[in-house]
């Protein structure tokens, strides 16, 4: 089951509890970077290199 609003509350507290400064909502290779070690950490499987591609397409949708 999946629930979108919870999953977006939980994400957002995640970013909230981080110390360091969102990047520029403009830069995708910044957000790519943040994402990594804010959010999937330095164990998780996200390639920022591969997804600043997705995060360029999430800031012109």
């Amino acid at each position: 089951m999946h629930n979108l609003a919870y999953g977006a509350a939980l994400c957002r507290i995640l970013y909230l509890r981080a110390k360091a400064q969102l990047p520029d909502a403009r830069d995708a290779a910044a957000l790519s970077i943040y994402h990594k070690q804010v959010y999937n950490t330095a164990l998780g499987k996200a390639n920022p290199q591969i997804n600043i591609p997705h995060f360029a397409a999430a800031i012109v949708a």
